[in-house]
């Protein structure tokens, strides 16, 4: 995906990253794979088989990998994720790639206040009917 929200929970920030979404974001590439295309034990020398080993490469280089094995790729141009940073677990975060400063700024954008509206939306209702 080339488009998706981010959201800074520290900031309490949220805004829309227009390009290159897919760089920072492991979750926003979609994979089809046909039942052949899987390992045939949960081993990882058997997971490095191609063509499912992608999932276990750098996103930032998932469409060269897609083109290198020929495989069919596609833009998505509709922001359907959300990277949520500054919640405490965010692989970036722990990593040192991002820190809680982040926002919108950094990204060519404009940020928009996280109301608690927007928050409690998304928010697990366990505790709730």
């Amino acid at each position: 995906m080339d488009t998706g929200m981010m959201v800074n929970l520290v900031k309490k920030e949220v805004w829309l990253r227009k390009k290159r979404f897919y760089i920072g974001c492991g979750s926003s590439a979609v994979f089809y794979f046909a039942n052949k295309d899987f390992p045939l034990t949960p081993k990882t020398n058997s997971a490095i088989k191609e063509p499912f080993h992608l999932v276990l490469k750098a996103h930032p280089k998932v469409i060269r990998n897609l083109r290198t094995l020929r495989r069919p790729c596609k833009i998505v141009k509709f922001p359907l994720v959300t990277w949520v940073l500054g919640h405490g677990d965010n692989n970036s975060m722990l990593k040192g790639k991002k820190n809680n400063t982040v926002s919108a700024e950094n990204y060519g954008s404009k940020g928009e206040k996280l109301e608690s509206t927007f928050f409690h939306y998304f928010k697990a209702k366990k505790n709730h009917p």
